[in-house]
């Protein structure tokens, strides 16, 4: 009697510990991710690049419609058929669908692929300063490395400036925010920050003190006059 009593205590635990567990994984699947970034909305300006590809329904390529097309000062792009047709303040799901309206007097069954870039700058303390277009998803860290990175905070010879990762120029909308994107200290909000039509970002160069310069200076010269002296000490031999 014993053993047929433990036997069915164990089978009631194992249910409970199965109902237990079913619980817990439902909450963890409804439950949202810590941390996740949240993808911001963003609208397309004039400068933005939009590239379209169309294909009919009989699967064949459009060629009439493929291509990039930078959205023009009036924020439209031309359309083959169609004319000027403004895109500017949607995103890339509202001119797939656009598009796809507007051919159907021309095409049943075809199918409309978007993708948009939007038109940074950046400028400054980087590998290749210049303009770029970049993913809607892109952060401001992205962009930076799609100018090949900020240069090095210490200097690497000579007299060359580094630049100061801590006070990184961010002007949106006519609006300039100071950002610190140094890797030691950046936080959270910056490094997720997402990027926006138009944005100019400018990393500085970082200004250097006249005793770090002198320091630098008189180091250099006493080395020197260091390897002269140890010359002319080897010549006299």
């Amino acid at each position: 009697r014993y053993g047929v009593t433990q036997s069915v205590t164990k089978f009631i635990a194992s249910l409970f510990g199965r109902a237990f567990g079913a619980v817990c994984l439902v909450a963890a699947m409804v439950q949202p991710v810590v941390g996740q970034q949240v993808t911001s909305n963003y609208q397309l300006r004039s400068g933005d690049k939009v590239t379209l590809t169309l294909y009919a329904g009989s699967g064949e390529e459009i060629q009439q419609l493929r291509g990039e097309r930078i959205i023009n000062r009036a924020g439209n792009i031309f359309l083959p058929l169609i004319g000027p047709t403004q895109v500017a303040g949607t995103d890339q799901e509202g001119i797939r669908a656009l598009v796809q309206s507007l051919y159907s007097d021309y095409y049943s069954d075809h199918v409309v692929q978007a993708k948009v870039e939007l038109n940074v700058s950046v400028s400054g303390s980087v590998r290749d300063a210049g303009q770029y277009f970049v993913s809607p998803t892109a952060t401001i860290i992205d962009a930076i490395n799609a100018a090949g990175g900020m240069t090095s905070e210490v200097t690497t010879g000579g007299y060359s400036i580094p630049s100061d990762q801590s006070r990184v120029r961010l002007v949106r909308d006519g609006v300039t925010s100071i950002l610190n994107l140094r890797p030691d200290d950046i936080s959270l909000e910056n490094l997720r920050m997402p990027i926006q039509s138009g944005d100019w970002i400018h990393v500085p160069n970082r200004i250097r003190s006249r005793v770090r310069d002198e320091i630098q200076f008189w180091s250099v010269f006493l080395g020197l006059i260091t390897n002269v002296a140890a010359i002319i000490v080897l010549i006299g031999r």
